[in-house]
């Protein structure tokens, strides 16, 4: 991968990284607090605003585990993310679930950036990919990458996935399926192309592609 293209991925990253963290505290602020409130917004108060719906179970099981009898239907929620958020969180003394999550989320994102950039990069060019990590980063849905939300992490394994197969690496491709099939229900599909190979070469095509 080229110097630029790397610089170009991460200036797009910290960019789409920083508006977010700008909504949050503004729309805090506009959205919550009172009028003409003195109220001061720490940044504990901003990281806890992320800590909503499936985050808050996240996190909450990464903390406790799936025993709880007030949540029964913890067990609905794939292991990888918490086992993780509960592994950087006993590094560090186990606290700040909820923060260690979005950093968790944010790495993975930013990794698989690279991965789909590569992906693309190498079907349609180096133009096509950066515009596809533009496309991905101004989603309007891509706030959740941000999130202390399996997205990211399901993200970076499938599109690994799937670059291992592109390079016949079909070892590694089962590996980071399995990781997916750890973050999320859709990871299951990645059994069809994992097990279906290309067959250029076996159907004696005069133009095989480079990967055969």
């Amino acid at each position: 991968m080229k110097r630029t293209a790397i610089r170009d991925i991460l200036y797009l990253f910290s960019a789409s990284r920083l508006a977010l963290v700008m909504v949050t505290y503004f729309g805090y602020i506009l959205m919550t607090l009172p009028k003409y409130t003195s109220t001061p917004v720490g940044l504990n108060t901003l990281i806890d605003s992320w800590n909503r719906w499936d985050a808050a179970n996240y996190t909450r099981i990464a903390q406790y585990g799936y025993l709880s009898l007030n949540h029964p239907y913890d067990h609905a929620f794939f292991p990888l993310f918490p086992l993780l958020i509960r592994g950087a969180a006993w590094v560090f003394g186990n606290h700040g679930h909820v923060l260690l999550g979005i950093i968790i989320s944010n790495l993975a994102f930013l990794a698989s950036m690279f991965v789909i950039y590569q992906l693309a990069e190498d079907t349609l060019g180096e133009q096509v990919g950066r515009r596809t990590l533009l496309y991905l980063c101004l989603f309007p849905t891509a706030f959740y990458f941000f999130a202390p939300y399996t997205e990211s992490l399901f993200l970076l394994c499938t599109a690994s996935s799937f670059l291992a197969m592109r390079r016949r690496r079909w070892l590694l491709a089962g590996i980071m399926g399995f990781f997916a099939s750890l973050t999320a229900t859709p990871a299951f599909y990645l059994f069809y192309p994992i097990f279906m190979k290309c067959g250029c070469r076996e159907k004696k095509r005069d133009f095989p592609c480079k990967y055969c």
